[in-house]
């Protein structure tokens, strides 16, 4: 769609709901699935949203980017964020990823966290997130939770 306002990593209060949504209130803090589908082709029948055939990314291809203002979602990708969960960046901050994880590695280091350890596959990736300034380059393939909790002294 043109013009577009790209951002798909984002979140967001909601200030409008539709009038069949339940599940939300005004007020809500939310994070998207960026996924759009359709639900009715052959591979959402069988759960495979993601490959949907006509699919889209919030974002992406629909007019109202994360870099814009307001972002119209449908509330099938709408979750709730827990109220302990911070807006702002912590003092740490794992990024999961691949080619758009490292500009999320730039932003969290520019956005004041002390340390960001990005989880990838691949040996250049891997080599690139040590060059771009990652705390620690984990490999995806590897159990990377078990990686960053020893990382950061069970902290996650």
């Amino acid at each position: 769609m043109v013009p577009t306002i790209l951002g798909h990593e984002m979140m967001g209060t909601m200030v409008a709901i539709g009038s069949k949504v339940k599940n939300f209130k005004l007020g809500d803090r939310v994070v998207p699935d960026i996924v759009l589908y359709c639900g009715t082709c052959d591979l959402c029948w069988q759960g495979k949203y993601a490959l949907c055939r006509k699919c889209g990314s919030l974002g992406l291809q629909t007019v109202y980017g994360g870099f814009g203002e307001i972002v119209n979602m449908p509330v099938y990708t709408a979750h709730k964020l827990p109220p302990e969960v911070s807006n702002a960046f912590g003092a740490t901050v794992a990024v999961i990823g691949c080619t758009t994880a490292f500009f999320a590695l730039q932003a969290a280091w520019v956005s004041g966290a002390k340390e960001v350890y990005l989880i990838t596959i691949g040996e250049e990736r891997l080599k690139l997130a040590e060059k771009l300034g990652a705390t620690k380059a984990i490999d995806a393939l590897n159990d990377p939770i078990e990686e960053v909790l020893a990382a950061t002294g069970d902290g996650g």
